[in-house]
């Protein structure tokens, strides 16, 4: 008996390590560092882990580090800039209150002012080139990364994901990440640099009024601690609820026309409103939470400006404190009040940053399908292929595959046939290794197929399912699918094997534009347009699965004479569920429930008046 193979989505709990993401603030006499600074430092400093957050950011660090340097650069470089026009603006007072100014003298103050102005804003372009530049690059960089990976997973993988989910990575999430690596960098450092350097000249024009000033600041810190650690779990919600909400639009945009048929419009539009209401809850949640930043930053704020006009202004009527030294100590705190200001700012962009970065490193440590290997090996000459005691169920389902022995002998036409549901879906899938199972299941000749690479394998396989994918380009270019397109006479010949040339309008028009899965067709042209694809390039095995379910019984025998005809010597397998036509392959298997129930030759089956012989009575009589 063969073991038991579950396909499970793969959940990774990366945040499980990390700490909560927080900001830096000024405090007293040094910048705070907690939650996303420690987060950020941990990932250069921790032990690298395959495609983990920390390293996701060493690998661009190291990649971008001379423009990220140079960004850092001109952002310094600025903030120092900044810090002179206080100065400047100090001698201009202490100039104007002597008792004759001389008008031509006082020319310099606004000269300098203006060339620290321009010189800002020269300096300003650069960084925001480097900086926001190297942030850009880092989505790029994951978007190649994110597509470049997906494309290499298994079905199953992909499939535990909604279609929606993954669109939301490869947008909102890479959306957040930049900002964080951007903007977020920014504020980062220019806070930090400012808050220090403005302290730093508070301290030097009058220590004892700095310290007064300073007494709000730690309840900023407090406030930031608790708030940024509940913000955190909000992001995440709100970033899986905006995954839902994308699905879902997805949903009633790819299913527009089964909606108008049934006149359900409105309960499409409701399935769409629950999502966004969902969505907008868990904003509305965060939002209560980021709205306390700013008003308790700015009351913290004024109650320092309030202590400088009533310690400070005392201490300028006094003469312990001159005019120009008033207004540039008011003007660093004014400097120093941006780093509290930017705290909820800085925790936003992070904390988003964070969440969405763990986000898509969980789907880029999903385990890739090996579909090359270095040896090459190509499948050898064979006689059949042979199912032995494979048995199989997905996650979270009652179904169950069990098959002790199949034999499909190569070069023959095998038919599958079943109720619905009766696994014959699945044994295909799982016969082209579209769905993977262990070692010693199925074997080619006497070769084990799991030691045949992906790409090898499927190569020997054109497969044609019930629900074809149609892309919007040409029907030729459906057909041929990226390869070397054939000539006239092969295409018409393509055409009639598939039963496109009972359509005139498409023999006649191969280079016709189709629109979105190809709705300007009908169900039984999308499934031919399909089977065409899967024999252009007349492939060692041909896979039907039920590919002929929306045309009528004449035009599916047509269709699987042609191709049987035309293919002689080579491997069909077909599911229909229609057994009468299938009285022209060489064997049958009948399912049922997951097993095989029967087994023969088409006559052979009828004789035995079983399972199959009941099948074809039930056509019969359906007419």
């Amino acid at each position: 008996m063969g073991g038991k193979i579950t396909i499970i989505p793969t959940s990774h709990k990366l945040g499980s390590s990390l700490n909560l993401l927080g900001v830096i603030i000024p405090s007293s006499s040094c910048i705070k560092l907690i939650g996303s600074f420690k987060w950020f430092i941990r990932s250069i400093m921790e032990k690298r882990q395959a495609h983990s957050p920390m390293e996701m950011l060493r690998e661009h660090i190291k990649s971008y580090l001379p423009t990220i340097l140079l960004g850092l650069m001109s952002l310094v470089i600025v903030d120092i800039l900044q810090l002179f026009i206080p100065i400047v603006l100090k001698d201009a007072i202490n100039f104007l209150t002597q008792s004759i100014p001389n008008p031509n003298a006082f020319l310099k103050y606004p000269i300098s002012i203006l060339g620290l102005a321009v010189s800002i804003a020269v300096f300003r372009y650069f960084w925001r080139y480097f900086i926001l530049g190297q942030a850009k690059a880092f989505e790029r960089d994951l978007r190649s990364k994110l597509y470049g990976h997906t494309q290499k997973l298994s079905i199953g993988t992909i499939e535990s994901h909604t279609t929606g989910d993954i669109m939301a990575r490869f947008t909102n999430d890479l959306n957040a990440v930049r900002m964080a690596a951007g903007m977020g960098l920014v504020a980062l450092v220019d806070g930090t640099l400012l808050g220090l350097a403005a302290l730093v000249f508070m301290l030097h024009i009058n220590p004892t009024l700095t310290a007064l000033c300073l007494l709000p600041m730690p309840f900023v810190a407090v406030i930031t601690k608790v708030l940024t650690s509940r913000m955190g779990r909000g992001f995440e919600a709100s970033q899986k609820d905006f995954a839902n909400l994308t699905e879902k639009v997805r949903e009633a945009i790819s299913g527009i026309r089964v909606l108008k048929s049934f006149s359900q419009e409105e309960w499409g539009a409701g399935r769409i409103q629950m999502a966004a209401r969902l969505y907008a809850q868990t904003n509305l949640s965060l939002a209560r939470h980021l709205s306390f930043f700013l008003p308790l930053t700015a009351i913290f704020t004024n109650i320092s400006l309030c202590i400088l006009l009533s310690f400070g202004g005392r201490q300028a009527i006094l003469g312990e404190l001159d005019a120009g030294q008033f207004v540039a100590f008011l003007s660093y705190l004014g400097i120093l009040t941006w780093p509290m200001m930017a705290v909820g700012w800085v925790a936003n962009l992070f904390q988003k940053g964070k969440a969405a970065l763990i986000r898509i490193t969980a789907i880029l440590n999903e385990e890739e399908e090996e579909y090359e290997r270095k040896e090459h090996l190509e499948p050898p000459h064979a006689q059949e292929i042979t199912i032995r005691d494979l048995s199989f169920s997905f996650n979270g389902s009652h179904f169950m595959l069990f098959v002790p022995e199949l034999r499909i002998p190569l070069g023959k036409s095998v038919a599958i046939v079943g109720r619905v549901a009766s696994g014959k879906s699945t044994l295909l899938n799982i016969i082209a290794r579209l769905i993977q199972v262990p070692p010693n299941r199925i074997f080619y000749g006497t070769l084990d197929v799991t030691e045949i690479p992906l790409c090898h394998w499927r190569r020997l396989f054109g497969y044609a399912t019930q629900e074809p994918i149609i892309f919007s380009t040409t029907i030729e270019e459906n057909i041929s699918f990226g390869r070397p397109k054939k000539g006239e006479e092969d295409l018409k010949d393509l055409l009639n094997s598939s039963g496109l040339t009972l359509d005139k309008d498409i023999q006649e028009q191969p280079q016709r534009f189709l629109i979105e899965l190809g709705l300007n067709l009908s169900g039984g042209q999308r499934q031919r347009v399909s089977i065409a694809r899967a024999i252009y390039d007349n492939p060692e095995i041909l896979i039907l699965d039920d590919a002929l379910s929306m045309v009528d019984v004449k035009t599916e025998r047509h269709v699987l004479q042609t191709i049987l005809s035309k293919r002689k010597g080579k491997t069909n397998i077909i599911v229909s569920h229609r057994p009468s036509v299938l009285m022209m392959v060489d064997y049958i298997y009948v399912m049922d429930a997951g097993q095989i129930v029967e087994h023969g030759k088409p006559q052979e089956l009828i004789a035995k008046k079983g399972y199959f012989y009941s099948l074809y009575l039930q056509e019969k009589i359906r007419g």
